[in-house]
């Protein structure tokens, strides 16, 4: 831990939107996450050293737009011992207990670089010795470079729990960080149509024996894939097609092989056949919906409602948390129930009411007009009912 030179010219011009603040100084306190130096990924080297074998240095970066982390650890002069390394883990500030990418520079090597999709948040990169007894005896640099885009993974994405949602048609960028870990994507159809998924990367590599797996699952199918295909490094692309139903789906990119990965990027897409939905059948039942831009849920008083390429479902999402919910007076009704034509009946098929958390309720209400008086006018207005909206 000694010293960094930053240059802060153009730096947002270079990182839109990054959260950045002063110049970022490194010091001798920065071995835990509350005392981390800012990591501004601007490009620029911060040059550290491990002083011991159980030094640690944190660097903390947060973002406010999701993206892709581009990082490069190396040294002036490789070593010559083979055991020791530095070691490179980088958490999210929701589970510091778990780091959900890791990878070492050893002592021998010049340099190594990975990158990273990343949502928006804050995240930590620890630095440590990947022996127990020394540390390298050399310093090290570490840079990093931060490109705003919606289309990348958004890491941590290792289980269907936390699978990156995806818009149809549009093309995804992602990497896996190990030969054990896997990225998982999922994707929603509010009508039967024909999916066309394909797997593919910008430059072919060399060796047959690594690249990624490609797999779809259905929501209720999560042990067994429906359709699989696999990618080697030394081909361009794969795709699969498949028939499928109204409902939510996985997508799963794995590695190839069990003991090693491609370290290159590959290119994600799901293409439907049928894109057209037909309002005039839509079911008057609540659809809950997740931006796949910001991933915040919103509800919608039917799925003919959601904007296309929104992961929907019809149940109440466990990681919904606060909501946003629309109320579209599209969907209200009146009817007349008097002969002499004075009596209406208004329905409202979700209507926002604020509660005391903050948040709002939804409500589903009906109400009784009848017009008293047609010159002034005068209305009297009669709530018939007013029930909670519940997904069916």
């Amino acid at each position: 831990m000694r010293y960094v030179n930053i240059l802060i010219i153009g730096l947002f011009a270079i990182v839109p939107m990054l959260a950045v603040a002063d110049d970022p100084i490194t010091s001798e306190g920065d071995d835990s996450p509350s005392n981390a130096n800012r990591f501004s990924a601007s490009g620029r080297d911060f040059k550290e050293s491990l002083y011991s074998a159980s030094d640690l240095d944190f660097f903390k970066l947060t973002t406010k737009v999701a993206g892709n982390l581009t990082v490069k650890l190396g040294q002036k002069s490789p070593g010559v011992d083979p055991n020791l390394a530095w070691q490179v883990d980088i958490y999210s500030e929701v589970d510091l207990a778990n780091s959900f990418y890791s990878t070492r520079l050893q002592e021998t090597s010049l340099s190594t670089e990975f990158e990273i999709g990343l949502s928006a948040g804050t995240f930590y990169i620890k630095i440590s010795s990947a022996n127990p007894e020394f540390a390298p005896l050399g310093g090290y640099t570490l840079a990093g470079y931060f490109e705003e885009s919606d289309y990348f993974e958004k890491t941590p994405n290792y289980s269907p729990e936390l699978a990156t949602s995806i818009v149809p048609g549009q093309l995804y960028s992602g990497n896996l960080p190990s030969s054990v870990t896997a990225d998982y994507f999922r994707f929603s159809l509010t009508t039967e149509d024909i999916i066309n998924l394909s797997l593919s990367q910008t430059t072919p590599g060399l060796n047959p024996n690594i690249g990624w797996i490609l797999s779809l699952y259905s929501q209720e199918t999560l042990n067994a894939p429906l359709q699989e295909v696999i990618l080697p490094e030394t081909i361009k692309s794969a795709a699969l097609s498949a028939s499928l139903p109204v409902g939510v789906y996985y997508v799963r990119v794995g590695s190839l092989n069990g003991n090693t990965t491609s370290a290159g990027r590959y290119q994600l897409q799901v293409a439907l056949t049928n894109t057209v939905v037909d309002t005039g059948s839509c079911a008057q039942v609540l659809a809950y919906a997740q931006s796949p831009m910001t991933s915040d849920w919103v509800v919608f008083p039917s799925p003919c409602d959601v904007p296309p390429g929104w992961f929907t479902t019809l149940s109440i999402p466990a990681d919904m948390g606060d909501v946003s919910t629309l109320t579209d007076p599209e969907h209200a009704s009146v009817t007349p129930i008097s002969a002499d034509g004075t009596t209406f009946l208004l329905k409202v098929p979700a209507v926002d009411v604020p509660n005391a958390q903050g948040s709002v309720d939804v409500f589903s209400t009906e109400i009784q007009i009848q017009v008293i008086d047609p010159t002034i006018p005068t209305l009297k207005l009669d709530l018939i009912s007013l029930e909670p909206v519940i997904a069916q």
